[in-house]
């Protein structure tokens, strides 16, 4: 019989508690690492799959002139994939420009990939429609550099709103709306997605038969529209909360996609719509305590 599994809060049982705990926050990225895996198995014949991490030096200098900490983003992506078992290497932002250093992984993983320049977004569109498979990780990319120093628009550059995220947004097959960032989210299967061969992969792993991550703290968000029949939404959104720290009403953003499977050409995308990262324990062990649910199998 299914049984809900839910943090265990009985005093006298702490130790069991906790590790009842650890194994639903490693949920999140199980997920995750379960989606570059199943990116992986068509054109890999390894049983570990050729992952890089994204060191972008581009993204830490924008990100300096914020104050968002993309650096213990970046490594928390990186000690995630060395958890659960694979041998990730750090690739750098030139790397995306060299077709041969590219033709060495079966996966590149974009975390928070904030900046990247036209030439690396090109040989990258055109790497994944070739048969690599990229999961970028909310807002990656969104701007480019300068040539005389600073940061612009994608979407300006390119004279075409929707296309956020620069030359991927053709490979990425999705139409921007907005980036509010809600006050509190969910985050639940979509009925059609949770049949995903990636996602179904995913829970078989965790031993699950589904999953809902509840935020009740919020998280950064992106909102868009499927603008292709190669995009399967695989998560999406529940928003019940209209709060947002710009003061936009999120309701309306209600079951938008969370997280998509996309196909380009040969290859594959999972893209994320969300900060999933923040809620590795890697990165912050407070975030993580907020994955509450699942199903198990048995």
């Amino acid at each position: 019989m299914n049984r809900t599994i839910v943090p265990e809060r009985l005093k006298g049982k702490a130790e069991r508690a906790d590790n009842n705990w650890m194994r639903r926050v490693a949920a999140v990225f199980a997920i995750m690492s379960m989606m570059v895996f199943g990116l992986a198995a068509p054109a890999s014949s390894v049983t570990t799959p050729r992952v890089g991490v994204l060191n972008s030096a581009s993204t830490l200098a924008f990100a300096a002139t914020k104050g968002w900490d993309v650096a213990g983003r970046q490594q928390a992506a990186f000690d995630a994939l060395q958890r659960v078992g694979m041998n990730p290497v750090w690739v750098s932002d030139a790397d995306l420009e060299d077709p041969g250093q590219l033709a060495g992984f079966d996966v590149i993983v974009l975390p928070y990939t904030r900046v990247m320049n036209e030439s690396a977004s090109l040989t990258v569109r055109d790497w994944i429609a070739g048969g690599g498979g990229l999961v970028p990780v909310l807002a990656s990319p969104r701007e480019f550099p300068l040539p005389g120093g600073g940061w612009g628009l994608w979407p300006l550059e390119m004279n075409r709103e929707a296309w956020e995220w620069g030359p991927l947004s053709e490979a990425y097959q999705m139409d921007y709306l907005n980036d509010p960032t809600p006050d509190a989210l969910d985050l639940l299967l979509d009925a059609q997605g949770r049949n995903h061969p990636i996602v179904q992969k995913a829970l078989a792993n965790l031993g699950l038969t589904t999953l809902r991550l509840n935020r009740p703290t919020g998280a950064g968000a992106e909102f868009a529209r499927v603008a292709s029949s190669n995009v399967q939404p695989l998560l999406r959104f529940s928003i019940t909360n209209p709060g947002s720290y710009e003061g936009v009403d999120v309701t309306q953003y209600d079951g938008f996609p969370a997280a998509e499977a996309t196909r380009y050409g040969l290859g594959r995308i999972v893209y994320f719509d969300t900060s999933i990262i923040d809620f590795f324990p890697e990165y912050s062990l407070a975030l993580a305590h907020q994955l509450f649910g699942g199903v198990q199998q048995g």
